[in-house]
């Protein structure tokens, strides 16, 4: 499929003729869809490279493969002064991360030679040839047929984070032996050892290294900032209640699954919804009263609004940016999506030591609820049998793993280090 331009082109063409920042638009002439992403942030483009520069490229699909690679680009990049960045993204939910990271690293003195989106198919190889990075390397299950002949040909090693034997990987594999194509050196890093001999033997002739999953190092870091907001709110409601439960990332989906097994729960529950407009969180709102409970919206508390000494309390969280920290005060936690769009990240809560419940749907996708179904922290709640049996162990707390589980959190730190040494090892 051939594309009118890459946004990589486009972009040069408008800097040339503006001398600014500007807004990119792609345009696919065999579909004729138009998607309009603005990117007025987009890091003005430095291709010329010394050599006794690195040049990493850094490529993620959207938002969760961006958190992936986060703790990684930022170790680095870090590590010596003479290393360059390239941060590219595919989906529009990853654009406000991608700035955010760009705008880190250079505040700490790296070089972003070039931040925004990633080229259409058909002009990778433009890209690589104008950027000459040292690798490139990307997460899970992005993967493009024309990206891996280019990588080939340029000599620019693959490394792959998190890789599985997943659809996508196989079908660019088995695209590019029917176009006659040579793999690029390919690096496979999965997340644990079961993936392992899968990869091996759909990819012979790659590396392939367990080094487990770097955003166990990304939530950790992150939870060592802290959020004076969240404290001040826990700081209000001390008195209320055990155990506190925190529903993250919470659907209407959700809310309605649990029913009048939400409003029976002992303790307070957070409910934290994974959107906090207007309308989303009055549906919400609605729900939880359906439920048997009354709602008290977090954004009205204020010190004088102090529930202590209540009780059969539900905090409405209509405030973002806390999740996080509140997971660490939380007996339990229940993760959103999972009866819907599909479940969220459990590694938030899961660092904690605290008992987790999800809903099935996507639960499938991610080695570390497979990791933390076999430790027992996590229940997949298949039915509503299933929620009541495991709600009704709630009660006990803190949960008598707690420490046990917190210490398997621990042991899962430092996968970002090996992904890095590995890196090194193949570098220039």
């Amino acid at each position: 499929m051939a594309y009118v331009s890459a946004r990589f082109e486009l972009y040069k063409r408008l800097m040339q003729v503006l001398e600014r920042p500007v807004t990119i638009r792609r345009l696919s002439s065999a579909t004729g869809l138009l998607r309009c992403l603005d990117l007025p942030y987009m890091a003005t483009l430095s291709c010329p490279k010394s050599k006794s520069n690195e040049r990493g490229w850094f490529h993620a699909s959207s938002v969760g493969e961006l958190e992936v690679l986060w703790p990684v680009v930022e170790k680095w990049a870090l590590a010596k002064s003479q290393r360059e960045v390239v941060l590219t993204i595919f989906s529009a939910s990853a654009e406000r991360a991608v700035k955010r990271l760009s705008d880190d690293l250079i505040a700490k003195g790296v070089t972003v030679s070039f931040c925004g989106f990633s080229p259409w198919e058909g002009n990778w190889q433009t890209s690589i040839r104008t950027l000459r990075p040292d690798f490139l390397v990307t997460a899970k299950y992005e993967a493009w047929p024309e990206l891996w002949s280019a990588l080939r040909r340029e000599n620019v090693p693959l490394f792959i984070i998190g890789a599985t034997v997943r659809k996508s990987l196989s079908v660019v594999r088995s695209v590019c032996r029917i176009l006659g194509e040579e793999l690029p050196k390919l690096v496979l890093l999965p997340a644990d050892d079961s993936s392992v001999p899968d990869l091996e033997a759909s990819f012979p002739s790659a590396s392939v290294f367990p080094c487990g999953e770097p955003r166990w190092d990304r939530v950790q870091a992150r939870s060592a900032d802290g959020n004076s907001r969240a404290r001040e709110l826990v700081e209000y409601v001390a008195s209320a209640p055990r155990p506190w439960g925190i529903f993250g990332s919470a659907w209407e989906e959700d809310i309605m699954f649990w029913g009048r097994t939400l409003g029976a729960s002992a303790g307070t529950v957070w409910i934290v919804p994974h959107k906090v407009d207007s309308e989303h969180v009055r549906k919400i709102s609605e729900l939880l009263k359906s439920a048997g409970l009354e709602p008290v919206r977090t954004s009205a508390l204020t010190q004088e609004l102090a529930l202590n000494g209540k009780s059969g309390i539900c905090l409405l969280v209509d405030e973002m940016g806390f999740l996080l920290e509140l997971y660490s005060k939380a007996d339990w936690a229940f993760v959103g999506g999972g009866y819907g769009k599909g479940v969220h990240s459990t590694i938030e809560p899961a660092l904690h030591g605290i008992p987790i419940g999800i809903g099935p749907k996507g639960s499938g996708q991610f080695p570390e609820i497979r990791e933390l179904q076999r430790t027992g922290q996590l229940k997949v709640l298949e039915d509503r049998e299933a929620l009541s049996v495991w709600a009704g162990d709630l009660t006990t707390f803190p949960h008598p793993s707690v420490e046990l589980w917190k210490s398997q959190a621990q042991a899962r730190l430092g996968a970002t280090e090996k992904v890095i040494r590995i890196l090194e090892s193949f570098g220039p």
